[in-house]
Order: C-alpha cells, then structure tokens, then sequence
C-alpha cells in the first residue's frame, strides 16, 4: 500500500490553506504592506503558539505568538509562498505547511494550519467515512543498515479492551489485533485503532523482529512511529545504547535498572551515565527501573557499529493515603486457585517477584523445568514446547491467558516480563488440574499465565 500521507507532505493539495486576494498596483502601496497571519492546529483546534513561519526565497522569518498570531511588515505587493514549521508537524511526519498567497493592499490575513483529521484520515485510510472515535498509527520501515525502506514487513498491533460486567462484580478483558505490511516503499498504516488504550506495535521481518514498542494512551488520533528492522542476514549486526539517567532535578541517579527485551540488564554508574554494548540492530525500547521512582521508557533506534544515546528524568512515585482494598469475586477466586493448584504440586509456579529479574518472556520460560524454547525464525518471538508424552514427544502448550483458553501462543507475543503476575506450568496432561482442562483433548499440558490486569 502505497502510504500517502508521508508522499504529499509539501504537496499545496494537501497541506496549505490559501486565501487569494485581488492584485494591486505596486504605486499604491510604496511603504510596502504589513501582512498578518496566524498559525493554527485543525487537528487539535488550537492554535500553534511558538510556530516558525518564514517567507520562502526571502531572508524573513517570525514566531507565532502564544495566540497563534504573526505579521511581517513591509512587504512589496506581489505573490509570495509563506511556510510554516512546528513540532506537531514533526510528530505526524510532516516537512511543513505552505501557503501562497497575492499580498497587495487589500490582502487578508494569511492562515497556515496543520490538515484536520478529516483529511488525514481519507489521505491514509482512502475511505470517504471519517470515525468519530478511533484514529490510525503510520509510518515507515527501514533497514537499520543502509536506511533503505522495507516491503513486504509485517506489522502487528495490539491492546486491552477491559470491560466490567452488569452487577461491577466481574472484569473482563480481550485483547485486540490490527495487522498491516508495508509496501515497497516500505509504507504502512493501522486505521480504526482506539485512542484509549496503550497500543504496542512490532515489525516483524522474515528473521528479525524490533521489540515491543508501546504507544501510549495519550488521546492522539494521528501517530507516526516508523521502525528501523535488520534486513535478511543482518540479524547479529550490533550497535550500543548509552546515555543519562537523572531526578526531575537533573541530579544523576546511581544504580537504575535499564533493561532491553533479550540483553542483560545495566544499571546507571555514580554519575548516572550507562552503557549497554551488542545490542540487535533495529527499533528497541528501553525500560528504566528504580525503586520508588515512577518506570519510564524510551524508544530508540540502533544502527550497525553505532552508539544512540539516550537522557530520561524519573519522577518520584507519589504516595497515597493507605486505603483498604477488597478484589472482585472474580479476582479473589483466581487468587485462591493459583494458590491450591500451588500447594498441590503437580505443576510449577513463578509470581511477579521472580518474573520481573527478566528482561524477556522467553527468558522466563528458558529458566523453568521441563520446558523448552523454540524460536518462530522471526526474531525475539519463539513458542513454549513442553515434554508430551514417551509416544508423540514435545509438543507445544497449550496457554490458558488470564484464565480464558487460546488457540494459539500468538498472544504471548505482546507481552513483557514486566506485564505478569504469575505464570504456572503443568508439564503433561496428566497433571493439569481439573479447572483448567477443556472440553477437547489438549493431548498437551498447560501453561497458565496471569497478567497484573487480570487482578486490578
């Protein structure tokens, strides 16, 4: 699919709002004319306080005011094309928004506003109806050693949906996917997402996979995020991550966890600064840690032989008057389950304690008895084998995800460490415990996984 949006960015088509006013004769006005203007969001309606405008061909530039408004004075009648720049159009991928206008003595003022969503929408979504309450995720995919763009990647999107039943007694949950695959230009886009949900997204390649990569709920309709993926063969290409961690005062924080999916963890030094080497090339998120600080994340692209650097600040974590809290019936049964089935010993349990000293799923799971990894040839995803029976020997587990059973491990994928509460494995069929069998012959054992959502 040929992605639009990122085509027509300085396309006057799409991006200028032109007011054209009669000509005049330049005798008229030989002081030159003042020219006022005003710069304006139409995707968040709201001016654009700080906007650079600059005159195209000319030495003239201003910054909109707090109310969006600009003027340049003493200019000579003519036409005249005034650009506009601003980090919203950063964010949505966008070089800028141009208007030509005719300045004579009787102009107008001049407006330069980011496309409405409307338009957006019809450019990247090519559908003629605009949704009131979802928007879409766009961007590019690129080879993280040459930066040429990608076809034919898979990109996967997924979120929570939570919904409480009639009575408020009961939480349920089921998780949604969007699939797209970028074109030869190496384009994709995602229509009809939520704007409510933490969405995390991954490009997945024929060997290589970026990581999780979280966009969080922050009410946007419109988000760009472009991947940077290892190309076929290029999958032990390395590059280095360092870079700052400090207090929200700038004071360096010493011995912070930063963790990547599938690499050792490294902790800040004295004076805050960290490094972690041999990192995968491509799209990474960055995750860091401290104990009474608010966790803070930061997404980062790695390119071959390279060092990207990366500064956060954390935040303290603030503290609430005790409150007594009583779980649903839903919530205090799960509990109660995993806690019989764990004094029964027949399977193996992990709580959160033991989960989170991980800096992958998979690694979770390569640390337990009786069970094997076997990676899907497509990066950091792989499944969960388990030993089967002396007649048909490993086979692949059968996942029961916050106690509603699955058809597949693919859920697995969108997952962190950090995300479970508690995880239990019963290796063979003959010890999973009556709750947790199915109608049909699983002709495998359980894997139960329980995420922090499914006892909030």
């Amino acid at each position: 699919m040929m992605h639009a949006l990122a085509r027509t960015a300085a396309l006057p088509g799409l991006l200028l709002a032109l007011l054209a006013f009669p000509g005049a004769s330049p005798a008229a006005q030989p002081s030159g004319v003042t020219v006022r203007g005003v710069a304006f969001d139409s995707l968040n309606f709201r001016p654009l306080a700080g906007a650079f405008i600059a005159i195209e061909g000319h030495s003239r530039s201003t910054l909109a005011g707090t109310d969006g408004q600009f003027e340049f004075a003493g200019l000579q009648p003519g036409r005249y094309l005034f650009a506009m720049q601003h980090a919203t159009l950063d964010s949505l991928g966008l070089s800028g928004v141009t208007a030509r206008v005719n300045v004579s003595t009787t102009s107008g003022p001049v407006t330069l506003a980011v496309p409405s969503f409307a338009t957006l929408w019809r450019t990247v979504c090519g559908t003629t109806a605009v949704p009131t309450d979802t928007g879409f995720v766009y961007g590019t995919v690129r080879d993280a050693r040459t930066g040429e763009p990608l076809g034919g990647i898979s990109v996967d999107a997924s979120w929570m949906e939570l919904a409480s039943g009639r009575d408020l007694a009961s939480i349920s949950q089921r998780r949604w996917r969007n699939l797209a695959r970028s074109d030869s230009a190496g384009d994709y886009a995602m229509c009809g997402l939520p704007t409510d949900a933490v969405i995390r997204i991954r490009g997945v390649g024929d060997s290589t996979a970026t990581d999780l990569i979280d966009l969080p709920n922050i009410g946007a309709r419109v988000r760009r995020r472009d991947l940077l993926l290892a190309a076929a063969g290029d999958s032990l290409t390395r590059g280095t991550i360092g870079g700052f961690v400090s207090d929200h005062d700038g004071r360096p924080l010493y011995n912070v966890r930063v963790t990547v999916e599938g690499m050792p963890e490294a902790r800040s030094a004295n004076d805050g600064r960290f490094l972690m080497r041999g990192v995968p090339v491509g799209t990474r998120q960055v995750e860091f840690l401290s104990i009474g600080l608010m966790p803070v994340s930061s997404v980062v692209d790695v390119r071959a032989g390279d060092t990207v650097r990366v500064a956060v600040a954390l935040r303290n974590v603030t503290t609430l008057d005790v409150v007594n809290v009583t779980g649903t019936r839903t919530q205090q049964r799960r509990l109660l389950g995993i806690e019989e089935r764990k004094r029964s010993g027949f399977g193996y349990q992990l709580d959160s304690t033991k989960i989170s000293g991980h800096a992958s799923l998979a690694s979770v799971f390569a640390g337990m008895p009786s069970v094997q990894i076997a990676r899907r040839g497509r990066g950091s995803l792989f499944n969960i084998l388990l030993p089967g029976n002396a007649v048909r020997g490993a086979c692949a587990a059968y996942v029961i995800l916050d106690g509603v059973p699955r058809t597949g491990q693919d859920d697995l994928d969108f997952l962190r460490a950090s995300d479970i509460a508690s995880i239990e494995i019963f290796p063979r069929v003959g010890s999973v415990p009556s709750e947790l069998m199915t109608p049909r012959d699983i002709g495998c054992g359980v894997v139960a996984v329980w995420t922090k959502a499914a006892f909030r």
